[in-house]
């Protein structure tokens, strides 16, 4: 994988926390629809796919 396809991966997963964080707080504070609930975990499963295709590259490869 070169330098240009790790960098997008990394700003789809900030993206993808991102709005995890933002669900998880509305849940705090009145709570997800089954909807919201199903786009959450679509997004976890998405996070669990990027996370795997970077860990190939070692840890110099990371999110922030």
């Amino acid at each position: 994988m070169d330098v240009g396809a790790a960098q997008m991966i990394r700003a789809e997963l900030r993206k993808l926390m991102l709005q995890q964080t933002k669900a998880l707080e509305a849940e705090t504070f009145g709570g997800l629809t089954e909807k919201e609930w199903h786009e959450f975990d679509a997004r976890q499963e998405r996070i669990l796919e990027l996370v795997a295709q970077l860990l190939p590259l070692g840890p110099g490869t990371h999110v922030a």
